[in-house]
């Protein structure tokens, strides 16, 4: 057969041996760089008779499969396989196709190709090794966040690496160790997270071929559950002989959630001392301190020290510790005069520092003589209970004296500090002074001037028989004539005057010398001259005593006033002296004495002058000259301030009440004479009583409690109105007993005679009466009596309240069969006409024998109930009976053993009528129905006698009370 191909085709010219045509492979063969998951299809041609597509077989990779897709176009099959994985990258794909065509023609194509290189690497970086581990709830609150950021195939790259905590970004804070497969990333917070708190990380990063990778995860802080701590306490517990103002002080710690401040409480010996404390340091180790807290000595101290921390977990310590005892006595210190000195100035006062810091210095236990004399009271005391200054502002001392001074206080402790030392006041030194010179020194004088001068010492005093005087006149040689020395009131002032026996030559120089010695032998001369010539000078005005200016002037004295002319005479009748205080003149009496040359003007006030004021005083005076030469003079002094106590007060003998009129049982009056306008100060037993005012004619009357049992010595003392106290006054005694009475008696009253200045009372009372019994099997009673207190004429006392309560005593003639807190007593108040148990309380209660206290006497009631399960027993009592309705209520008071069971009363006359019953019931155990005695018509009952029925029903049971009233106005 012969085949003729034309563009592709060729025509059968025989039997088909031409096997089926395979072309357009894909991928091609030999082709490279291939995709991994390329498919893989080429096509199946045969024009003659057919390709037999049913036996085709498709080999890759030595794996025969299935082709994914044949499409028939004509002859033509495309024949499409899909891999079912992909490639290896850079691997050789072998394929082998065989097929026959329906003229069982068979052909097989092998040929192969290659797959390319991998693709970039897309995977992003991994986050591992948490810690702490998401979702867990142990980590502690300052634990390091850590997590490794790892990738495997580019690596990872560190700058991109980024953490976020609880929404804020913390990427510069960041720890980065490692290489770019594996980074470890580690984060410490710079605040500790809390105690149960969530934590939100979030993290991200890249790898060097930017695929990106992140993560958020959580973990919670673990739960705080331990207290604070107490540490440093100081003292140490169980320490002793700590100083009593040593400071208390400890630390609280909590190093998880810290100490909550406002929960720290501080308990001093059982007081609150939290507000006190100083508190330093922080949340999570305060220091607390209590400053000097000035325990006692010798005592055992309690301290409870109670904190929180913020996670409310509760701490608290207890410990005590022991203060030190005070052995130290006060120190004494800055003593002026130095103890044991000489040549201490003969005015000087007298002082000294006591200390004492521990238990401090007592305030009533000192001791301050001064030779021998008692001057604590003169003294001024100031400071405080540690340092106390002592200053005694005594009177001149004398020259050259020895004092001695005794000095003792104890502490608050008891401890004694005791000195005793002398030192010696300076000798005189100074000599006499002569001053006043008239003539005066280089003046002039007239010729018949006697020489005047005043000579003083104003330490030991002049020696008056060493004043000598010696006189030359230029004209005339020595004059002679009298010197008299007069002492100016009480010195230590003298008046000299040199009456010469010849008048001095006309315009002569008269030179004058002067001696005089001291008592301590201090010399004084005085030389000078003056011209005798014609009366040109006026009068000299001097005040002599008090001086001019002078202070603390008495205020008893006169005032002396020297007036002289040392040329002609005074005047007669020119001298005029005018005392005024406050521009008001003093009234008093001058009396002027001398003459004619010098003159002395006394002026005695009367009254004398007021103390503290300022004294203004005028004098004048003229003399003979012609003309008269006139001098006016003025001049003050200020009067002493009252340092002078006054008199004691002289008391009267006592006048003491029989029988009390008013409610104290111990008052008397005390009356005396004192200082007029200055107050009385009445004492018992040394106990200040009471204080009144002197009248201006200085009488007084000032009424007095006693309060005191037995022996009672009264006094007084007088204060004037500048707080000077006199010395204590006479005295007298005052006996006031404590009386008991013992009484027996059948009746229910007894009478008490009231003691004579009693201020207690005792009584005991024996009743011989039984308890009243009922009709019942369980006793009951009600026994009234009455305690009357009688005066002098027998008559009852109404009103006495004691001071001290009074103790009665009951002994029964019968026994009691009651519980002891079923037992009551009661009085009658007629003032509110009630029964009432104020002032009264219950002291024993035995079987025969009821002890109770009161502070007053009047009638009393003694109630008793035994509570039964059902009502057996109804108590009554009706009071006041007899009764007056003009100005009392009728009161029944009632006690039953049932508090559920209804009380009625019902009042009837003689004739049996009823003229009066209660509203309504009335359910209470114990109570009082008060009746003002009026029928049901309004009408008040007349005098007469009365049956009320008092009945208590329970419903099962039923009690009457049968009760007589007696009406009386």
């Amino acid at each position: 057969a012969t085949a003729k191909y034309d563009m592709g085709a060729y025509e059968k010219t025989g039997a088909d041996t031409y096997p089926p045509y395979i072309f357009d492979y894909f991928p091609a063969p030999a082709s490279t760089g291939n995709a991994n998951n390329t498919p893989i299809s080429f096509k199946i041609y045969d024009s003659l008779s057919g390709v037999s597509i049913n036996t085709l077989q498709l080999t890759v990779n030595s794996q025969q499969v299935l082709p994914t897709q044949i499409t028939a176009n004509g002859l033509t099959y495309l024949v499409t396989y899909n891999p079912a994985t992909t490639f290896n990258y850079n691997s050789e794909v072998s394929v082998t196709i065989s097929v026959y065509d329906v003229s069982n023609n068979y052909k097989v194509s092998t040929y192969s190709f290659t797959i390319g290189g991998a693709p970039p690497e897309t995977t992003p970086p991994t986050f591992n090794n948490f810690n702490p581990t998401p979702n867990s709830n142990q980590a502690t609150p300052n634990q390091s966040i850590i997590l490794n950021v790892e990738d495997s195939d580019s690596g990872v790259s560190q700058n991109s690496i980024r953490m976020w905590v609880k929404g804020i970004e913390v990427t510069n804070s960041l720890n980065i160790t490692g290489n770019s497969l594996s980074y470890q990333a580690s984060y410490t917070p710079s605040i500790s997270f809390s105690y149960g708190e969530v934590v939100t990380v979030s993290v991200y990063a890249k790898d060097l071929l930017n695929n990106e990778g992140g993560i958020t995860y959580s973990y919670s802080i673990v739960t705080d559950t331990t207290a604070p701590a107490f540490n440093n306490l100081i003292p140490t517990p169980g320490a002793t002989n700590i100083i009593p103002t040593h400071s208390i002080s400890l630390n609280i710690i909590d190093n998880e959630t810290g100490v909550s401040l406002n929960t720290i409480q501080f308990i001093l010996n059982g007081v609150n001392l939290t507000n006190s404390l100083n508190i330093t340091g922080n949340i999570n180790n305060y220091t607390i301190t209590l400053p000097s807290p000035n325990l006692s000595y010798l005592t055992t101290v309690f301290v409870t020290i109670n904190a929180q921390d913020l996670s409310g977990n509760p701490g608290s310590i207890n410990y005590s510790f022991q203060t030190k005892d005070d052995t130290t006595p006060p120190t004494l210190s800055n003593f002026v005069p130095t103890r044991n000195s000489s040549n201490v100035p003969h005015d000087t006062n007298i002082s000294f520092t006591i200390t004492d810091f521990e238990s401090g210095i007592s305030d009533n236990a000192a001791i301050f003589f001064v030779n021998g004399i008692d001057v604590l009271a003169s003294a001024n005391i100031s400071g405080n209970i540690n340092q106390v200054d002592i200053l005694y502002d005594p009177e001149d001392f004398g020259y050259l004296e020895t004092i001695e001074v005794t000095f003792s206080i104890k502490d608050k402790r008891n401890n004694t500090v005791t000195t005793s030392y002398t030192f010696i006041t300076e000798p005189d030194s100074i000599a006499p002074l002569v001053f006043n010179h008239s003539p005066s020194k280089s003046g002039t004088g007239a010729q018949n001037s006697p020489i005047n001068f005043d000579i003083a010492d104003y330490e030991t005093g002049v020696s008056v028989d060493t004043v000598t005087i010696s006189v030359l006149d230029s004209n005339l040689g020595i004059i002679t004539g009298n010197l008299s020395v007069i002492i100016i009131g009480s010195g230590p002032t003298y008046n000299c005057s040199f009456t010469h026996d010849q008048d001095f030559g006309i315009l002569s120089y008269v030179f004058v010398t002067i001696n005089a010695t001291d008592v301590s032998g201090n010399v004084v001369t005085d030389s000078y001259f003056f011209i005798a010539g014609e009366d040109l000078g006026a009068p000299i005005i001097q005040a002599l005593n008090p001086s001019a200016s002078a202070v603390n002037v008495p205020a008893n004295s006169t005032i002396t006033i020297k007036i002289y002319d040392n040329e002609t005479d005074i005047l007669p009748g020119s001298i005029f002296v005018t005392v005024n205080i406050n521009n008001q003149n003093i009234i008093g009496t001058l009396n002027i004495i001398g003459g004619p040359v010098t003159y002395n003007a006394i002026f005695t006030p009367s009254p004398n002058l007021t103390y503290g004021q300022t004294v203004q005083i005028q004098a004048e005076a003229s003399d003979l000259g012609n003309p008269a030469n006139k001098t006016i003079y003025n001049y003050s002094f200020i009067v002493e301030a009252d340092t002078y106590p006054p008199s004691a007060p002289i008391l009267s003998t006592p006048s003491i009440p029989l029988a009390p009129a008013t409610t104290n049982i111990g008052i008397f009056t005390v009356t005396g004479s004192a200082e007029a306008d200055s107050t009385v100060h009445i004492y018992s037993n040394g106990v200040l009583r009471n204080s009144g005012i002197v009248s201006t004619n200085g009488l007084f009357s000032i009424q007095v409690v006693i309060t005191d049992s037995g022996y009672n010595t009264v006094n007084a003392l007088c204060e004037d109105l500048a707080n000077n106290r006199s010395v204590t006054s006479n005295s007298f005694i005052i006996f006031a007993e404590n009386k008991v009475s013992s009484i027996v008696t059948d009746k229910v009253t007894a009478d008490i005679n009231l003691p004579v200045g009693a201020v207690s009372f005792d009584a005991t009372v024996s009743f011989n009466i039984a308890p009243t019994e009922n009709d019942t099997v369980e006793l009951a009673f009600l026994l009234p009596f009455s305690l009357n207190i009688l005066d002098a004429s027998g008559n009852i006392v109404q009103g006495i309240y004691f001071q001290n309560p009074v103790i009665v005593t009951l002994n029964l003639k019968e026994a009691l069969s009651y519980p002891p807190d079923q037992v009551s007593i009661y009085y009658f108040n007629t003032n509110t006409n009630r029964w009432q148990n104020d002032g009264i309380t219950i002291i024993s209660i035995s079987t025969y024998q009821i002890v109770f206290s009161t502070t007053h006497f009047t009638k009393f009631g003694v109630v008793g109930l035994k509570i039964q399960p059902s009502l057996r027993t109804l108590d009554t009592f009706v009071a006041p009976n007899p009764v007056n309705l003009i100005n009392e209520s009728i009161h029944f008071i009632y006690r039953i053993n049932r508090d559920d069971a209804n009380i009625k009363i019902y009042v009837y006359d003689l004739s049996g009528q009823k003229i009066w019953q209660t509203e309504e019931d009335v359910v209470q155990s114990y109570g009082e129905i008060v009746w003002d005695g009026r029928d049901q018509w309004g009408e008040i009952l007349a005098n007469g006698v009365y049956i009320a029925y008092i009945v208590a029903e329970d419903g099962n049971y039923r009690k009457v009370k049968r009760v007589k009233i007696a009406v009386l106005k």
